[in-house]
């Protein structure tokens, strides 16, 4: 904790609010790279450009983060709505998925809970717990329920990270869990697709492994950057014996840059911690 230059804790500290744009919109390039699943041990590359679209309002959200729909927000609790989306997986693509339906593009909406549990004296460092949970539905010209996914974060937020000024930085770290129906997508196998080291296999659901998340991002005049890095293990995963499952380990990163073109003449009062 040293490293990131924390000072003492306040639980009663009050949130410094700036001003900032309602809105700001813009356009750059970005790279991720990560396994095709989690478990996987073929890995994608995609560069693409990287739209960036900023919006403050009371009700809905947009930032480097996602999109959201905000229920209740003070300065203890947020209660919104958000999203997530998956990739489509083609199983010509991973060779122990040979002969098996191709995994689709995947989107997932629901509630997350998050509550402040400490900000430091100064107000640049916050941390808190993340509760989200998901219902995922597959896209396609029938989109068919596949389960939800859980999740309970502990988040530390840090601005003005390690003395550099307007540098931000995030750290998340807990467990995951998955329905048995979320699991059986991805990793069961139908005994009409068992084969020669690949045996029939039911998804239990429960535990779905550990993320740890980092990331940094920086706002200049005119441009935006940030990278991420993201590590799961999977030990004791309720899927982890699945045939599919090839690696036990998830690594995931990514950066990208944006020129901010426009931004909006009407301004918010946000707290920056949390921004």
């Amino acid at each position: 904790m040293s490293a990131l230059c924390m000072p003492a804790w306040n639980a009663s500290a009050e949130a410094e609010l700036v001003d900032a744009p309602l809105w700001e919109a813009g356009v750059g390039l970005g790279a991720v790279v990560f396994p095709v699943y989690r478990g996987a041990a073929t890995t994608s590359f995609y560069a693409l450009p990287l739209p960036y679209f900023v919006y403050r309002g009371s009700f809905f959200r947009a930032d480097h983060n996602g999109a959201s729909l905000q229920v209740v927000d003070n300065e203890r609790f947020q209660l919104h709505f958000s999203a997530n989306a998956g990739p489509p997986v083609k199983s010509s693509d991973v060779a122990i998925r040979a002969g098996m339906p191709d995994l689709r593009p995947t989107i997932e909406f629901g509630p997350s809970l998050e509550i402040q549990l400490w900000r430091s004296r100064d107000s640049e460092t916050v941390l808190s717990a993340q509760l989200p949970v998901r219902a995922a539905v597959t896209l396609e010209s029938a989109p068919r329920s596949i389960g939800a996914v859980g999740s309970a974060f502990i988040n530390i937020d840090r601005q003005n990270a390690f003395g550099l000024k307007g540098w931000s930085m995030g750290m998340r770290m807990g467990p995951m869990f998955q329905t048995h129906s979320y699991d059986q997508y991805f990793y069961g196998v139908d005994p009409e697709y068992a084969r020669a080291g690949r045996p029939a296999f039911n998804a239990a659901g429960g535990y779905a492994g550990t993320q740890w998340l980092g990331s940094v991002t920086k706002r200049f005049a005119h441009t935006w950057i940030g990278a991420f890095v993201r590590y799961d293990t999977l030990d004791g995963a309720a899927f982890a014996g699945s045939p599919l499952v090839q690696s036990r380990h998830y690594l995931a990163a990514g950066i990208g840059f944006s020129w901010v073109i426009r931004t909006s003449s009407e301004t918010v009062r946000i707290d920056p911690a949390r921004d």
